[in-house]
């Protein structure tokens, strides 16, 4: 095995022409909850143990309504590798581990989230926001453009809610 790298990214992760299917899975946290994350997801590893790399980025928390990144001191765990069943059912696991641990998390939009549902997503950022995240887009979309700017992502996660008439 090799031992830890510390560096830039650029400095880690400097081989760019992957060939084949990629997976990439980020988990957003509390900075402070970083360490009893990664001793999780080392010890998920060493019984499933996954073709890929893990990594950690730390950065300023967003006031973005939905932003993944909202703790005000945020880490990011990363979870790169061969996209298979295997990789999926390692973040599976991960991610029920976190939450039996009562481990506040989110998941990045635009990467591996297949465990998102309603409930999850408000778990994760709180009925308020969600509701706010809604009313702002039923404020935005009439009833026609909210079918067009729709998909089964958003009703998977409960964000295509009509909240009533617009105001």
């Amino acid at each position: 095995a090799q031992p830890p790298q510390e560096g830039i990214v650029g400095e880690i992760f400097n081989y760019t022409k992957f060939r084949g299917k990629v997976a990439s899975a980020a988990i957003g946290m509390d900075i402070k909850d970083s360490v009893k994350v990664l001793e999780t997801l080392v010890t998920i590893n060493k019984q499933f143990p996954i073709p890929g790399g893990i990594s950690l980025r730390f950065l300023k928390g967003t006031s973005a309504t939905l932003g993944f990144t909202k703790y005000p001191k945020t880490c990011v765990l990363e979870m790169d590798g061969v996209d298979s069943a295997t990789m999926n059912n390692f973040c599976e696991r991960v991610w029920k581990k976190l939450e039996e641990q009562n481990i506040a998390y989110t998941l990045h939009w635009g990467k591996i989230n297949f465990i998102l549902d309603e409930n999850r997503v408000r778990n994760m950022y709180g009925k308020p926001k969600v509701e706010s995240w809604l009313s702002a887009r039923n404020s935005l979309l009439d009833a026609d453009c909210r079918k067009i700017f729709s998909n089964p992502f958003l009703k998977q996660c409960g964000l295509d809610k009509n909240l009533g008439p617009i105001i």
